[in-house]
C-alpha cells in the first residue's frame, strides 16, 4: 500500500481528529533507522502546531516540544542530562535554570547546538521562553513503572466524554489543514446559482465555544466560515453548536494562529474575526496578542487586497494597543466604537460578549481594512 504519511503520522492525525491532546510514543526512536527517528521528532512538532503535546520515549531518553511556555523537569537520577534545541526558527528570551550551565534571556537557533548536554544540578530544572520559535526538549530519565506520571507532562483540561463527542462532530473538523491552501472553497455548499469562488471565505481566530461561529454561519448561508481554536474542550462545544443549528457552511481547525499562512493560500481569505482575544497584559507579553504586528503580517499573507479584520474586546488596554498597531501594518481603521451595544445588542454575540454585556461592561469594536503597505514603513 502506498501512502504519503508514516504510520506514526497516521496515528497522530487519527488521534487529533478524535480530540486527543496528549500522545505517548514508545519504541519510535528508529533503532537502526535514524531517518525514522528524525521523522518521529518532526511528528512531535506537528502535534505541537496542532495544540497537542507528544512525548517520545526510548530506553533512556524522553523527547518533547514546547512553545512559549514554562516547563519544569524533575531530576530522578544522579547525572541526569537535559538538552534543548531550537526546532522551528530562532527562539528568543530563553531562560534555563536548575542546571549546570544556566541561560538568561538567551537565543537559540537551529544551526548551533548551544543547549546540548546540560546536567540537571537541582531537584528540578526550569525551561522558559517567550518570544518565538519552538524547542525540542531531550531528557535522560530514570525508567519508571508508570511513565505517564512523568513530571514533564503538562495536560490540558479535559471535558467529559470528549473523544466520543468529537467523533460525532468529525465531519466538521479539518484533520489536516496543511493540505488545504487554495482548496477551501471546495467545501462550499450549493447555494442557488452563485459561483462558489465568488462566495466569501471568512476565518474566526480563537472561536472558543462557537456561539459567534454557529450564529454567523447560520445567518450568512452564502459564506464559508472557518473557526480556528486550539483547545479541544472548547472546539467540541463549538462543533456541537453547529451540529444543532445545522449550517452547512462552517468548519473547524484545531491549531495555532501562528501557522495560518500554511493553511491558507495568499489572498484566499476575505475576512478575519478576532473576538475577545487574550489581552496578554504587560509589555513582555505583547507579541502574543493576536493584534500584534507579528500576527498582522501573517494575516496580510492570507487576506485578499481590501480584506477586513473585525476586532471586538472588552479590554480597553488591548483596544488602545490595537488602535495603534493595525495602522502600522497597513490596515485602515473604521467603525471604531468603545460601546458597541450602547443602544441595544448589535450583531451576533460570543459567550464572553453576552456575559460582559450582562454585567454592563462596554464592548469595543473596530474594523481594519488591508491596504497597500511596504514593510519598511514601520
Amino acid at each position: 500500500m502506498e501512502k504519503d504519511d508514516t504510520d506514526t503520522m497516521l496515528a497522530f492525525k487519527a488521534g487529533l481528529s478524535r480530540g486527543c491532546d496528549c500522545f505517548y510514543i514508545y519504541g519510535a526512536s528508529g533503532g537502526k533507522r535514524f531517518d525514522h527517528f528524525i521523522a518521529n521528532l518532526q511528528g512531535l512538532l506537528y502535534l505541537r502546531r496542532h495544540g497537542a503535546k507528544g512525548f517520545l520515549y526510548d530506553k533512556n531518553f524522553i523527547w518533547t516540544v514546547i512553545q512559549n511556555e514554562k516547563l519544569i523537569i524533575k531530576r530522578e537520577i544522579e547525572n541526569a542530562l537535559l538538552s534543548i534545541f531550537a526546532c522551528d526558527g530562532r527562539a528568543e528570551g530563553v531562560n534555563l535554570s536548575g542546571v549546570q550551565y544556566g541561560l538568561k534571556n538567551g537565543v537559540l537557533t537551529p544551526e548551533f547546538p548551544l543547549g546540548v548536554s546540560n546536567h540537571i544540578a537541582q531537584d528540578t530544572a526550569r525551561v522558559q521562553f517567550q518570544k518565538a520559535g519552538k524547542l525540542f526538549i531531550n531528557k535522560y530519565y530514570k525508567q519508571a513503572a508508570n511513565r505517564r506520571e512523568e513530571k514533564i507532562s503538562m495536560r490540558m483540561r479535559k471535558k467529559k466524554n470528549l473523544i466520543p463527542r468529537l467523533e460525532r462532530c468529525s465531519r466538521l473538523l479539518i484533520p489536516d489543514p496543511y493540505s488545504m491552501p487554495g482548496k477551501w472553497r471546495d467545501l462550499y455548499p450549493e447555494a442557488g446559482n452563485m459561483d462558489p469562488f465568488k462566495r466569501e471565505l471568512r476565518l474566526e481566530i480563537g472561536c472558543g465555544k462557537g456561539r459567534f461561529t454557529s450564529g454567523t454561519a447560520k445567518s450568512n448561508p452564502d459564506i464559508l466560515l472557518i473557526g480556528l481554536e486550539v483547545e479541544a474542550a472548547a472546539i467540541v462545544v463549538a462543533m456541537e453548536r453547529c451540529m444543532d443549528l445545522n449550517p452547512s457552511n462552517a468548519y473547524f481547525i484545531r491549531a495555532d494562529a501562528g501557522q495560518l499562512d500554511q493553511f491558507f493560500a495568499p489572498g484566499e481569505v476575505d475576512q478575519i474575526y478576532l473576538n475577545f482575544s487574550d489581552p496578554w497584559p504587560g509589555n513582555r507579553h505583547a507579541k502574543r496578542r493576536l493584534t500584534h504586528g507579528n500576527f498582522l503580517q501573517i494575516y496580510r499573507k492570507i487576506l485578499k487586497p481590501g480584506g477586513r479584520i473585525e476586532f471586538k474586546t472588552d479590554n480597553q488596554d488591548l483596544f488602545d494597543f490595537s488602535l495603534s498597531e493595525l495602522p502600522k501594518y497597513g490596515f485602515e481603521l473604521s467603525e471604531i466604537t468603545r460601546n458597541l451595544h450602547e443602544n441595544g445588542v448589535t450583531g451576533i454575540m460570543t459567550d464572553y460578549e453576552a456575559k460582559f454585556y450582562g454585567q454592563g461592561l462596554p464592548i469595543c469594536r473596530l474594523v481594519g481594512t488591508m491596504r497597500e503597505w511596504e514593510q519598511d514603513e514601520i
